[in-house]
């Protein structure tokens, strides 16, 4: 039961570290830090394979958060209208 939850929560933190790295401007050093947030973060709360069947409920319910779409796509619109205020 713990591989296959591994498994599946990889998936939405993947998610995650591409949100990261689009919102960042593709910045490849914001998403290694989030990254390293993370790691740190679950040695630190001590998380066990229990609590991270907890942490993929919490992605299955929360759906529209982890699997939103209105950002993809519109990274060159976006940067050229940035070029065009500056």
């Amino acid at each position: 039961m713990y591989v296959i939850n591994f498994l599946l929560s990889v998936i939405p933190l993947d998610f995650l570290q591409t949100w990261v790295y689009v919102k960042n401007n593709r910045s490849m050093l914001a998403t290694i830090i989030f990254h390293l947030f993370i790691n740190i973060m679950q040695e630190k709360i001590n998380m066990t394979p229990e609590t991270k069947c907890i942490q993929t409920i919490f992605v299955v319910i929360d759906k529209e958060m982890f699997f939103e779409t209105k950002h993809v796509g519109n990274l060159l619109e976006e940067k050229i209208m940035n070029q065009e205020i500056n």
